[in-house]
């Protein structure tokens, strides 16, 4: 999709699991990319816990959109250091939106699914937020703050993002380095979810930038699965060209010892992004085959 914005848009943590292939996707001419921890080749340093905008924003009227990904981003990491995370998800953030509201650029921010309880499942942009868990009543916060200091905003729920690259550190590859230790693997027997491909997630945010789009969206993925059907059905996958000994140890998800419960099922609609934005959503089904293709099959 070309883009009719001539201005160019702000994304601030592009050192990210989705900053990076949306900055590459954007690149240097649509998009200033900011990082804090992680170096970005042609990007800016910006510590939001301890700077201003304004120290690295030079020329605001050139940028249309802001899209907000940086923070702690791991609900594990936050009841473990709830006043650092706090700091950074949800202080920091709040002064970084009254500036862009200054500027007139428009924020895109990506909460999560974890703003819902868990109790219902397939949640709608319209249900009820209720959150368990701190990192979801951060990622609330902010919403409530949007709504009420912004004039125009994006608010995008984003479920869990999963690649295909098996160097990633993220679900499958996690998966996969148990099948190759021939290890048994314990998986929650009783959490849904809705895995979101990274490629569609960046589509997504980019749509929502080139059709200047407002309100709240939710990116998930099209199915839920419960995440041991999940895992099985990988394990058909990879098993089609490699022969791995596999066991499965069905468990709770609150049985791994997290310093908070859980909810059980978080899987969401994308039914108003799919409609608004014309996204077109990957299955699971063809990112497994995506995995076993690019690193078991030998195309020469």
């Amino acid at each position: 999709m070309i883009s009719m914005n001539r201005k160019k848009v702000l994304l601030l943590g592009a050192s990210g699991l989705i900053g990076k292939p949306l900055f590459r996707r954007l690149g240097t001419e649509r998009a200033m990319g900011i990082y804090c921890k992680k170096l970005v080749e042609n990007g800016v340093f910006f510590d939001s816990t301890r700077m201003e905008l304004e120290e690295i924003l030079k020329s605001p009227q050139d940028f249309s959109h802001a899209v907000l990904l940086l923070g702690e981003s791991d609900p594990q990491k936050c009841p473990n250091n709830p006043e650092t995370t706090d700091d950074l998800n949800v202080r920091s953030m709040k002064r970084l939106i009254l500036a862009l509201e200054r500027y007139a650029i428009k924020p895109i921010f990506l909460s999560s699914e974890y703003v819902f309880d868990g109790e219902k499942g397939f949640y709608t942009e319209d249900m009820d937020t209720r959150p368990i868990i701190l990192y979801g009543h951060q990622k609330l916060a902010i919403e409530k703050f949007l709504e009420k200091t912004c004039k125009d905003f994006v608010i995008l729920r984003i479920s869990k993002v999963v690649t295909s690259e098996l160097e990633d550190g993220r679900l499958f590859s996690t998966w996969l380095k148990a099948f190759e230790r021939s290890k048994t693997i314990r998986c929650a027997s009783d959490q849904v979810f809705s895995p979101t491909f990274i490629d569609d997630t960046v589509e997504a945010i980019i749509r929502v930038i080139d059709q200047n789009v407002s309100g709240i969206f939710h990116i998930s993925g099209p199915k839920p699965y419960n995440r041991i059907d999940l895992l099985k059905m990988f394990i058909r996958k990879v098993q089609t060209v490699e022969n791995f000994d596999i066991k499965i140890q069905p468990c709770s998800i609150n049985d791994f010892g997290l310093r908070e419960r859980m909810p059980l099922n978080v899987s969401m609609n994308p039914q108003k992004a799919i409609r608004t934005l014309g996204l077109m959503l990957t299955s699971m089904d063809v990112v497994c085959d995506q995995i076993v293709k690019k690193n078991f099959v030998n195309e020469n």
